[in-house]
């Protein structure tokens, strides 16, 4: 995927209103959502750092075996909606939810809309909105497969579970056949207002690590003699100033990563033709080439305030069950806010629910369960200390409290390595 350059727009977010398509403009070209998508998967540490932190807002799903049996609609259970949820909210810092209800004012279905879909409607004089225009490509990204146009912008009402409100939407509609149901529009920056991602900030850096990405790969597969030129003297009498030399011919024959260092051949007449290699003095810069990296991908780190190891990186011979226990606890923490608000949207959507459900929202955290050896959980500095202690003068029941002080070790596992002995009774 090819990133397009996100550069930081002034007034990004100022409320701009487009008379046109009767919405607010998300972004100067009203397609800031679709530039984040294509910046943040063109980056390797991007991509990997959203990923862990969408999958620790979901943690393990509603603690509520009853929410992954719940169909809310035709196809998706509540925990199926939930893990898109997670991801728009990771991605975005917002998300949306479509409503629909009966005539008895009970919500009916509940359903993901993508958040890239949704823009608000343009505010009135009063400065107020009242519904989501939805349209399935505000960034024209795919018009290569489908035309662009306006009727297929799609405006639904803004969530208000209030019957008398419902009453007033459904006539304005022409019936219940006609009524579209409600948008419950989510945003970190507040309500009615476009959201933000957390690493906003970093989205320029982002975009560097594709550019440095870009630049490695066209040395491997493009690159040819870095050190010179190579020079031929055309021959007017037998080249064609429109069409390849020989020379030009073996030249691409030799370039790219599968064929560097071939042997190219090519036959002239005399020394007179032999083509000429002028010799270049030029300045490597894979060493600042490196050092952007490193640097663009701490930033984008500690824009997720992602530790690193669950990214596989930064480990070292030290890695172990404890220090990714330790991260994970660190990282659930960090996103706790986030599962609080989803608990709560959700309680909020599954009241006055058509079957009555008594579902708890509460989502499960994620816990790292490793089905290492004990060796390779401590890793080996911390085997060599449980060694050193097990081989000392302590006592029995010193080594077996400062064993469990230290390490998350079970019980079990502790009777095999210190055995109660006749010899430590006494």
């Amino acid at each position: 995927m090819k990133a397009s350059i996100l550069c930081a727009e002034k007034n990004r977010f100022e409320l701009i209103n487009s008379k046109s398509l009767n919405i607010q403009l998300f972004g100067t070209d009203n397609d800031y959502p679709q530039k984040v998508i294509d910046v943040v998967f063109s980056s390797v540490t991007g991509k990997a750092c959203f990923i862990n932190y969408a999958k620790f807002i979901n943690g393990n799903g509603f603690a509520d075996e009853k929410a992954y049996q719940l169909f809310v609609n035709n196809s998706q259970t509540l925990d199926d909606i939930l893990h898109d949820v997670s991801r728009d909210f990771a991605l975005f810092g917002g998300f949306c939810l479509h409503v629909n209800y009966n005539a008895n004012y009970k919500k009916t279905t509940i359903s993901h809309v993508p958040l890239e879909n949704a823009r608000f409607q343009a505010l009135d004089e009063e400065g107020n909105f009242t519904k989501i225009a939805l349209h399935p490509d505000w960034g024209r990204r795919n018009l290569l497969s489908r035309r662009w146009r306006r009727e297929d912008i799609d405006f639904i009402d803004l969530y208000n579970p209030d019957p008398e409100v419902i009453e007033q939407q459904v006539t304005a509609a022409g019936g219940w056949d006609s009524y579209k149901g409600q948008i419950f529009y989510y945003s970190n920056e507040g309500v009615g207002v476009y959201p933000i991602p957390i690493f906003d900030e970093v989205l320029t850096d982002m975009n560097t690590e594709e550019a440095i990405s870009d630049i490695t790969n066209r040395n491997a597969t493009r690159g040819f003699l870095p050190s010179g030129f190579f020079i031929d003297i055309l021959n007017k009498e037998t080249d064609n100033d429109e069409g390849e030399t020989d020379a030009e011919k073996v030249i691409k024959q030799m370039q790219g990563s599968r064929n560097a260092n071939k042997v190219g051949y090519m036959s002239v007449n005399s020394k007179e033709e032999i083509p000429e290699f002028l010799k270049l003095s030029g300045n490597s810069y894979d060493k600042e080439f490196t050092v952007s990296r490193e640097a663009v991908k701490d930033a984008i780190g500690r824009a997720f305030t992602q530790p690193p190891i669950l990214r596989c990186e930064n480990v070292g011979a030290g890695f172990g069950s404890e220090l990714m226990e330790q991260a994970y606890d660190y990282y659930n923490s960090t996103t706790s806010n986030e599962r609080l608000v989803l608990e709560r949207v959700f309680s909020e959507l599954l009241t006055n629910y058509k079957d009555n459900t008594d579902i708890k929202t509460e989502i499960q955290p994620l816990s790292f369960k490793s089905n290492l050896s004990l060796a390779e959980r401590l890793g080996e500095a911390g085997l060599t200390k449980l060694l050193d202690i097990i081989n000392s003068n302590m006592t029995y029941t010193q080594k077996r409290s400062i064993v469990s002080g230290l390490w998350d070790i079970s019980e079990d596992e502790i009777n095999r390595l210190i055995p109660l002995t006749n010899d430590s009774i006494n």
